[in-house]
C-alpha cells in the first residue's frame, strides 16, 4: 500500500563485530524474527574491526568488576567454539609481557597476582630457556607468559556470521545509512536509505558513530574520545612464535607498542595512541618515526630499514561527565527508559574478544 511505513522486529545499527554477533546471536535464537542489519558502508567492518591488531585477548589487565573482564574471559572461550562452529581459525599463540628493570618486574608482580584474582588461568614466569629465545630480540630481565592470548582470522569470522545471519532469514543492508532514529509509539522509527522502517526493537552498534546515534533517542551524558593506533609492519627476522607486549607502565596511554601477527605470518608493531578529534585514516609521519624509537629501545634486533608504514585505526573511547569512562558502555531499558532499546558505545580494546559474550547480553537486555 502507498505510503505505509514497513514494520520490522529488531534493527541493528551497525556492521562491525558488535552488531554482527548482536545479529547472529538474535537469528540463531529468534529465527522467526524479522531482524535487519543496516551498515552504512559497502563493506562490513569497515572501520574498528578492521583495524585493530585481531588479538583475541586474555583478560589480565582488566579491574575484576568491570564488564571488560567478564565479557574478555567469557568471550576468550566462546571464539575457540565458534570458530570450531562456523569453520574459521583462532589461534592461541599466547603472548610474553616483559621487563627490564627491578620497577617494572614490581608491575609484573602485581601483574600476575591480578590475573589469579581475575581467574585468568595458566599465567606463568617465562622459563630461563624462553628467557634465552627471546633475548635475541627483546631487552629483557623477565617476562610472564599468557596462554590464553591468540589471534582470530576477523575477515573468516565476519564472512562466517554474515553467511549465519543470512542462513538464519537475517537481512543485512549494507550502504545503507540511518539518517534519524525517532522513537515511536510501536518502537522506533528509522530514517533509511529505501524510506522510513519502524522497529520494534533497536540495538545501537554504530561503533565510532554510537554516542551521537543515542543522542537522537536519550540524553546519554557522553562524548567522544578517539583515539588513533599506527602501525608499521616488518619484513625482517623476528620471534613468530607468540606475541611480545612490554610491561604496562602507568605513564602509558595503551599497553605500549608490541610485536602482533596475523594468519600468514606477517608481523606487525602498534599501535601507538594519538588523540584526534575526527576520523581519518591517514598516518602519522612523525609519530611513526617516534615508533622506530620507541622499537629501538625494546626490540634491539628490529632492523629500522625494514620497518615500513601499514595501517591505522580508531579506538572507539568515550567520557562521561568529562571524564574517561574506563568499562564498556552497555545500557538497556532500564538505564535508558527506553523499552527494547540497548546500546553499546566505549566499545574499544577488547571489544573484538568480548563480543560473543556481549552479543549474549545483549539479547537479554532485550528481553525478546
Amino acid at each position: 500500500m502507498e505510503g505505509e511505513i514497513t514494520k520490522i522486529d529488531v534493527a541493528v545499527v551497525g556492521g562491525g563485530i558488535a552488531g554482527l554477533m548482536v545479529g547472529y546471536e538474535i537469528t540463531r535464537q529468534f529465527p522467526k524474527l524479522h531482524t535487519f542489519i543496516f551498515e552504512k558502508e559497502k563493506f562490513l567492518a569497515d572501520h574498528c574491526t578492521g583495524r585493530n591488531s585481531g588479538v583475541l585477548h586474555s583478560g589480565i589487565y582488566y579491574d575484576k568488576n568491570s564488564l571488560k573482564h567478564r565479557l574478555c574471559l567469557e568471550g576468550n572461550t566462546l571464539w575457540e567454539k565458534m570458530a570450531s562452529e562456523l569453520d574459521f581459525t583462532v589461534q592461541k599463540c599466547g603472548k610474553f609481557i616483559f621487563c627490564d628493570n627491578t620497577l617494572e618486574q614490581k608491575t609484573l608482580d602485581n601483574l600476575k597476582l591480578h590475573a589469579e584474582e581475575n581467574s585468568v588461568d595458566g599465567v606463568r614466569w617465562a622459563t630461563r630457556s624462553e628467557i634465552n629465545n627471546l633475548r635475541s630480540h627483546v631487552r629483557l630481565t623477565n617476562a610472564l607468559f599468557v596462554p590464553s592470548t591468540g589471534i582470530i582470522d576477523v575477515p573468516a569470522a565476519v564472512n562466517a556470521l554474515e553467511r549465519e545471519i543470512i542462513n538464519h532469514d537475517g537481512h543485512i543492508l549494507k550502504g545503507n545509512y540511518i539518517s534519524s532514529a525517532t522513537k515511536h509509539a510501536q518502537g522506533f522509527q528509522l530514517e533509511t536509505r529505501d524510506g522510513p522502517i519502524i522497529s520494534s526493537a533497536l540495538v545501537n552498534a554504530a561503533g565510532l558513530w554510537s554516542v551521537s546515534f543515542g543522542r537522537q533517542l536519550w540524553q546519554n551524558g557522553l562524548e567522544d574520545y578517539f583515539v588513533k593506533g599506527n602501525y608499521l609492519k616488518y619484513t625482517g627476522e623476528f620471534y613468530r612464535e607468540s606475541f611480545i607486549y612490554p610491561c604496562p607502565l602507568p605513564h602509558l596511554k595503551g599497553l605500549g607498542v608490541h610485536s602482533t601477527f596475523d594468519m600468514a605470518g606477517a608481523l606487525k608493531f602498534g599501535p601507538n595512541t594519538e588523540e584526534v578529534s575526527k576520523i581519518d585514516y591517514s598516518l602519522n609521519a612523525t609519530l611513526l618515526e617516534q615508533m622506530k624509537v620507541e622499537i629501538a629501545r625494546y626490540y634491539p634486533s628490529v632492523v629500522p630499514g625494514k620497518l615500513s608504514p601499514d595501517y591505522c585505526g580508531i579506538r572507539s573511547k568515550i567520557k562521561s561527565n568529562g571524564n574517561l569512562y574506563p568499562d564498556f558502555w552497555i545500557k538497556g531499558p532500564k538505564e535508558t527508559n527506553l523499552p527494547n532499546y540497548v546500546e553499546i558505545c566505549g566499545y574499544e580494546s577488547p571489544g573484538l574478544t568480548a563480543s560473543p559474550a556481549m552479543a549474549q547480553l545483549v539479547v537479554t537486555l532485550l528481553g525478546l
